[in-house]
């Protein structure tokens, strides 16, 4: 990822102490004592410019829904509580970026934190304190607190349910940015719920028809064509959450059925899954940007041809063929449409491994697409830890001995994760 250093000399931390590099730093708001608005006030300006202009790419949206956090920001004027969570998810992200420890991160945290429990007691109950709270949650799920991440979304489904959001009506009148705010929670969901866990959010029915109206609110008006891209990848997001419920389900019926009946039952219900997921690959958007794709790589292919010693280079994954992807909406798509299916392969068969084919043909697609992104573009696409970790488990050591190193200074390697 680029770094983008904050605008303001004042906010520099010292980087080399040996305080630093403990284990047990991030509860370190727990150990602080509250400090005055006054010690931090000074310093909020450059970091509400990173939120404005950085959040957007962290959230993995920016080309989507560029306006939403200039929302956010607009309530959290007449909100403290709000300004302080934002503050501390900014100054988190800059910090870390910046190699600097987030002592201000956990300060904003230790004012926030007080103001939003006021609110839940005391009141008002409303969009500020949603989107406080959603901030609370995505701020202990970049810092790797999964409890504390869990327990900031069952909080934020309780808000959210004064709106009604059910699986099966969706209110003209809910604002669009708490729209948004849903839909990100539910991808934040997917990070605890993707082993074995109960998902805090339910499944959703497909109302394509409801969501496009509030998407079109958020989408820059001269590009109304990214509205389908939007509906795309929450499409994958739903198809995702229904996978997840299927496999909770699966490791039930292993342990309580016959083995026969319960394989037969697993197999059903993931078919159904498999077609939904072929089907995604036919919507408008996407079997246009696939026809661009492969324009380009027969492009790319011919120069290569003609002229050997041409200097277009593209990265590659391995030893496998390049791709060229133009359209970084489709590549970050494409990536989750791959391991949204090595997920589903898992429900089947839960053996790591390359087994079946599906599964080793999506994982080696993934690595290319991320080659070819890029891994400034796609760390901050959807699901792409998940990805990850469902491509280790797929080409992991011993049993792809080539290991899944990506091209790029930031992603070369092989990736060793636990298949425990």
């Amino acid at each position: 990822m680029q770094r983008y250093p904050i605008p303001h000399n004042a906010t520099d931390e010292p980087v080399q102490d040996l305080l630093y590099d403990r284990l047990d730093l991030y509860p370190l708001y727990q150990q602080l004592r509250a400090p005055g608005t006054d010690v931090i006030e000074d310093f909020e300006s450059p970091y509400v410019h990173f939120f404005l202009q950085k959040m957007p790419f962290s959230m993995g949206f920016a080309h989507l829904f560029p306006s939403v956090f200039g929302t956010i920001f607009a309530h959290s004027m007449t909100n403290e509580g709000l300004r302080f969570m934002m503050l501390a998810v900014s100054s988190f992200l800059a910090d870390n970026m910046a190699k600097r420890p987030p002592l201000r991160a956990y300060r904003y945290l230790q004012m926030g934190i007080p103001r939003i429990q006021e609110a839940l007691t005391e009141g008002p109950i409303d969009d500020a304190l949603t989107f406080s709270v959603f901030l609370a949650a995505y701020l202990h799920l970049v810092g790797g607190e999964l409890a504390s991440t869990r327990r900031h979304l069952q909080g934020l489904r309780i808000l959210l349910q004064r709106y009604h959001l059910t699986t099966d009506h969706l209110r003209p009148d809910i604002p669009p940015e708490v729209m948004f705010v849903w839909r990100m929670a539910i991808r934040m969901d997917h990070q605890w719920a993707i082993s074995d866990q109960n998902t805090i959010f339910p499944l959703v029915t497909n109302h394509e028809l409801e969501r496009r109206q509030w998407i079109q609110k958020l989408v820059d008006f001269s590009h109304p064509e990214k509205i389908d891209w939007a509906l795309a990848q929450f499409a994958l997001d739903d198809l995702l959450t229904r996978a997840i419920a299927i496999n909770k389900r699966a490791i039930q019926l292993r342990a309580n059925a016959d083995s026969g009946v319960a394989e037969y039952a697993i197999r059903l219900e993931t078919t159904k899954l498999l077609e939904e997921h072929q089907s995604w690959g036919e919507r408008e958007c996407i079997r246009k940007a696939r026809q661009k794709l492969e324009a380009e790589q027969r492009l790319y292919a011919a120069t290569i041809f003609n002229d050997p010693t041409d200097d277009v280079m593209l990265a590659n994954f391995l030893d496998y063929p390049p791709l060229r992807v133009s359209d970084k909406l489709y590549g970050t798509a494409l990536g989750q449409y791959y391991w949204v299916l090595m997920y589903i392969t898992f429900i089947t068969h839960p053996q790591p491994g390359p087994d079946p084919f599906e599964r080793y043909q999506a994982a080696i697609e993934f690595c290319r697409t991320v080659a070819a992104l890029g891994w400034s573009q796609v760390c901050c696409g959807p699901g792409t830890v998940l990805g990850l970790y469902l491509t280790g488990l797929t080409l992991g050591e011993p049993i792809y001995p080539k290991g899944n190193g990506i091209c790029g200074k930031a992603a070369n390697g092989r990736i060793q994760l636990d298949r425990g």
